[in-house]
């Protein structure tokens, strides 16, 4: 009990430090939505502005402190408890080919040859990098690039939020810019 109360505590602060540090590189940004091949199989490309590969990423990333890792029966009640009513038809076989995908571009393993999967370090980092930004950066940013508040600003807005506002301000320069909006 003991040693399995270390193994999660160890991948517990390993998988933190992952988070904490996320990345992705350029390469691996490029080569997401091509074809690739996890052992035998052919995989289509990964497309991370569909749900349901956002899903089974954020499922990945909630179940990759287990030091046993997970199965596809696993990230399924995961992807089912997180996306709410309408996941019903999200089952294990979807899951096997979400995994798939990610074992195929080295975000994902297989332990051994049992049924069970676990993130790879580069894999918790680059999920966590993609939906980050994507949904935390990108999503808010884009929502509000044409439509900033005007209005009084707060005297002592929080480093967080003064950091947020100049991001804002020069992705709102960048679209007008680019010509995305006008």
């Amino acid at each position: 009990m003991a040693a399995r109360l270390k193994d999660i505590r160890t991948r517990f602060t390993q998988l933190t430090g992952c988070i904490d540090a996320s990345f992705i590189s350029s390469d691996l940004l490029e080569q997401l939505p091509q074809p690739a091949q996890a052992g035998q199989t052919k995989v289509g490309g990964m497309d991370v502005n569909r749900p349901r590969l956002r899903r089974t990423m954020e499922a990945t990333l909630a179940l990759a402190i287990a030091p046993e890792g997970f199965t596809a029966s696993e990230v399924t009640r995961k992807v089912r408890q997180m996306a709410g009513p309408g996941a019903e038809n999200y089952g294990p076989r979807q899951a096997a080919c979400d995994l798939n995908k990610l074992r195929a571009k080295g975000l994902a393993e297989r332990i051994g040859n049992s049924h069970r999967y676990t993130l790879t370090w580069v894999g918790m980092r680059a999920v966590t990098a993609l939906l980050v930004l994507r949904d935390k950066v990108l999503q808010p940013l884009l929502a509000n690039a044409c439509h900033r508040k005007r209005g009084a600003r707060p005297a002592h807005a929080p480093p967080l939020d003064q950091c947020h506002d100049r991001l804002q301000t020069a992705m709102q320069g960048l679209i007008r810019e680019i010509g995305i909006a006008v």
